[in-house]
């Protein structure tokens, strides 16, 4: 990281986040979506779309990338020197193909899969506190695959 720690705090103190750090090299980045490969083979796509929790307890590569010194010299920048794991999950969002609307006639459903905007502290059972959450894209998050989406400053409101 070529930031400074302390412009590292500003940016996240304005916006709420962080974005578009650079961690893994590409050799690192090629070996992590290789083993997430074999994970997919091991479980299934439609488990793994949203069902992997916590598996740096199980797999050693994981729990590598939740120690990368890349990510913990970011997060200590922003939390301070003692952290800790809550959880690590793959959250993945499979390509998904509109449906024929020459099909759905009947009153069927043509929408693509849709997250609305949440905040993931209402959803970890946290009430408050100095917590962030990581996000390590694998693959290129552009709009056009669903890229995860920002409002700058909300961070700062509880919904």
């Amino acid at each position: 990281m070529t930031s400074s720690r302390n412009k590292l705090q500003e940016v996240y103190n304005q916006k709420g986040f962080l974005s578009a750090l650079p961690v893994l090299n590409e050799t690192q980045l090629r070996e992590a979506k290789r083993a997430f490969s074999e994970l997919e083979e091991e479980f299934g796509e439609e488990y793994t779309q949203y069902s992997l929790h916590n598996v740096h307890l199980q797999y050693p590569w994981v729990r590598d990338l939740t120690q990368h010194p890349q990510i913990i010299q970011v997060v200590k920048a922003i939390l301070g020197p003692d952290v800790i794991l809550l959880d690590s999950r793959f959250i993945c969002k499979y390509p998904t193909l509109k449906p024929d609307t020459q099909e759905n006639e009947g009153g069927g459903n043509d929408e693509l899969p849709y997250v609305a905007w949440h905040q993931d502290m209402r959803y970890w059972g946290i009430a408050g506190g100095p917590v962030l959450s990581v996000w390590l894209a694998l693959d290129d998050s552009l709009q056009e695959n669903g890229a995860l989406q920002l409002i700058p400053g909300t961070s700062a409101v509880i919904y």
